[in-house]
């Protein structure tokens, strides 16, 4: 998906797509951030609008990309739990057999 000589790096590509899931929800992004998940590369982020607060990590993994998003009302967007469920999910080598 993404060559050495390629236009565009993982990380541009996961910051525009989180600019993307953003604009569909008519929200502002508070964060993102690039990061290795276990060799994978990965985003982290939040987006708000008036009424609620999204937290969600993308993952490139085979060339494909993962999404894992937690809708909640701002006053309960700092909740270390969202996080722990976010991170409770995994990518296992099994997942794609040839």
């Amino acid at each position: 998906m993404f060559s050495d000589d390629s236009l565009i790096t993982q990380e541009e590509y996961l910051a525009e797509l989180v600019k993307s899931i953003a604009d569909e929800n008519s929200s502002v992004v508070l964060y993102s951030n690039f990061v290795d998940v276990k060799s994978m590369p990965a985003m982290i982020y939040r987006v708000d609008n008036e009424n609620k607060s999204m937290k969600g990590k993308l993952i490139i993994y085979n060339s494909n990309i993962f999404s894992l998003q937690v809708f909640t009302i701002k006053q309960y967007a700092l909740n270390k739990n969202i996080e722990k469920f976010i991170d409770g999910f995994s990518l296992g080598q099994g997942l794609y057999k040839k």
